[in-house]
Protein backbone atom coordinates (compact mmCIF):
# COMPACT_ATOMS: atom_id res chain seq x y z
CA UNK A 1 0.00 0.00 0.00
CA UNK A 2 1.40 3.36 -0.95
CA UNK A 3 -1.17 5.46 0.86
CA UNK A 4 0.21 8.15 3.09
CA UNK A 5 -0.35 7.93 6.82
CA UNK A 6 0.40 10.01 9.87
CA UNK A 7 0.55 7.35 12.56
CA UNK A 8 0.70 3.64 13.23
CA UNK A 9 -1.86 2.22 15.63
CA UNK A 10 -1.86 -1.21 17.21
CA UNK A 11 -5.13 -2.99 16.44
CA UNK A 12 -6.77 -4.14 19.67
CA UNK A 13 -7.44 -7.81 20.19
CA UNK A 14 -10.70 -8.96 18.67
CA UNK A 15 -11.15 -11.44 21.51
CA UNK A 16 -10.49 -9.18 24.49
CA UNK A 17 -11.52 -5.78 23.11
CA UNK A 18 -14.07 -6.16 20.30
CA UNK A 19 -15.28 -2.57 20.70
CA UNK A 20 -11.73 -1.26 20.44
CA UNK A 21 -11.14 -3.53 17.44
CA UNK A 22 -14.22 -2.14 15.69
CA UNK A 23 -13.21 1.46 16.40
CA UNK A 24 -9.69 0.87 15.14
CA UNK A 25 -10.81 -0.87 11.94
CA UNK A 26 -13.38 1.88 11.33
CA UNK A 27 -10.69 4.25 10.05
CA UNK A 28 -13.24 6.74 8.72
CA UNK A 29 -14.98 6.87 12.10
CA UNK A 30 -18.39 6.55 10.48
CA UNK A 31 -19.58 3.62 12.58
CA UNK A 32 -19.34 1.06 9.82
CA UNK A 33 -16.82 -1.33 8.32
CA UNK A 34 -16.20 -2.00 4.65
CA UNK A 35 -15.23 -5.37 3.22
CA UNK A 36 -11.79 -4.02 2.46
CA UNK A 37 -11.23 -2.80 6.00
CA UNK A 38 -12.32 -6.13 7.48
CA UNK A 39 -10.28 -8.17 5.03
CA UNK A 40 -7.08 -6.18 5.55
CA UNK A 41 -7.22 -6.43 9.32
CA UNK A 42 -8.24 -10.09 9.51
CA UNK A 43 -5.46 -11.12 7.13
CA UNK A 44 -3.01 -9.09 9.20
CA UNK A 45 -4.12 -10.45 12.57
CA UNK A 46 -4.72 -14.09 11.66
CA UNK A 47 -2.81 -16.62 9.56
CA UNK A 48 -5.16 -16.41 6.58
CA UNK A 49 -4.48 -16.80 2.89
CA UNK A 50 -5.53 -13.53 1.23
CA UNK A 51 -7.30 -15.14 -1.74
CA UNK A 52 -9.20 -17.64 0.41
CA UNK A 53 -10.08 -14.98 2.97
CA UNK A 54 -11.37 -12.67 0.25
CA UNK A 55 -13.56 -15.43 -1.20
CA UNK A 56 -14.85 -16.32 2.27
CA UNK A 57 -15.68 -12.70 3.10
CA UNK A 58 -17.51 -12.28 -0.19
CA UNK A 59 -19.61 -15.32 0.71
CA UNK A 60 -20.16 -14.31 4.35
CA UNK A 61 -20.73 -10.58 3.83
CA UNK A 62 -24.50 -10.82 3.23
CA UNK A 63 -24.81 -12.69 6.53
CA UNK A 64 -22.98 -9.87 8.35
CA UNK A 65 -24.39 -6.91 6.39
CA UNK A 66 -28.00 -7.42 7.40
CA UNK A 67 -29.39 -4.26 5.81
CA UNK A 68 -27.53 -4.75 2.52
CA UNK A 69 -25.82 -1.36 2.77
CA UNK A 70 -22.43 -2.74 1.76
CA UNK A 71 -21.09 -2.06 5.24
CA UNK A 72 -21.19 -3.77 8.63
CA UNK A 73 -22.44 -1.46 11.37
CA UNK A 74 -21.52 -1.88 15.02
CA UNK A 75 -24.92 -3.50 15.68
CA UNK A 76 -24.46 -5.91 12.77
CA UNK A 77 -20.91 -6.65 13.93
CA UNK A 78 -22.24 -7.67 17.35
CA UNK A 79 -25.30 -9.63 16.20
CA UNK A 80 -25.40 -12.86 18.23
CA UNK A 81 -24.74 -16.09 16.30
CA UNK A 82 -24.56 -14.47 12.85
CA UNK A 83 -22.48 -11.30 13.20
CA UNK A 84 -18.86 -10.81 12.27
CA UNK A 85 -17.80 -10.97 15.92
CA UNK A 86 -19.67 -14.25 16.46
CA UNK A 87 -18.07 -15.68 13.32
CA UNK A 88 -14.60 -14.59 14.40
CA UNK A 89 -15.07 -16.07 17.86
CA UNK A 90 -16.24 -19.39 16.45
CA UNK A 91 -13.87 -19.74 13.50
CA UNK A 92 -10.83 -17.56 14.06
CA UNK A 93 -10.56 -17.31 17.83
CA UNK A 94 -12.17 -20.69 18.60
CA UNK A 95 -14.07 -19.15 21.52
CA UNK A 96 -17.55 -20.56 22.16
CA UNK A 97 -20.30 -17.95 22.22
CA UNK A 98 -22.16 -17.50 25.47
CA UNK A 99 -25.74 -18.84 25.38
Amino acid sequence: CRASFTEVVRVPSLSSDPDGWFECVDVEGDGRLSKGQVLEVLVTQFPLDMDKAEAAIDELWPRWDLDGSGYVTRAEFSTPRTGLLAYARAHLLKVPEAP
